[in-house]
């Protein structure tokens, strides 16, 4: 796998980065439309490695404290990311592309998520970044098991 690419999904603005030959060399935040297209250029020659938000609880211990209304947006908000991931994992199978679903990442990766400083020093990045792109980029670098075969659908026997 010489690119592979990372994304994090959103409703408004999912993490996208690319990762060649093993180097981060770019990440951006793109809008639905603008990720399936971006998808579409590199259909053929990237693996994609996509959070699977699926895993995630639709609300934690931690919001129990918190009013009804606010525990009815988040929930609302995790359902809107939720539905978009799978609407890209759709459209990966759809164009037969090289994709993998990747289980949230934990531990120092989640860490490297919200610490831009902790972020750079593990992958060397040096440009501005966010919380999503960092993501997308974690995913893109230590989601998929080193040698591992992606396959396209069509070569997934039913």
């Amino acid at each position: 796998m010489t690119l592979i690419i990372g994304i994090d999904p959103d409703l408004e603005a999912s993490g996208v980065a690319v990762v060649r030959h093993g180097k981060l060399v770019d990440m951006d935040s793109l809008d639905f439309f603008s990720l399936l297209d971006f998808i579409g250029r590199y259909k053929d020659e990237a693996v994609f490695a996509v959070e699977n938000v699926e895993l995630n609880k639709s609300l934690y211990a931690k919001h129990n404290n918190k009013n009804q209304r606010v525990r009815e947006r988040i929930g609302q908000n995790v359902g809107q990311v939720k539905a978009i991931a799978r609407l890209i994992e759709r459209y990966l199978i759809r164009i037969d592309a090289h994709h993998v679903m990747v289980a949230p990442l934990r531990g120092r990766f989640k860490k490297a998520k919200e610490d831009k400083s902790y972020f750079n020093q593990l992958t060397g990045w040096q440009r501005s970044s966010n919380a999503d792109k960092r993501d997308a980029a974690l995913i893109a670098l230590f989601g998929i098991k080193p040698g591992r075969y992606v396959p396209r659908p069509s070569e997934v026997p039913h």
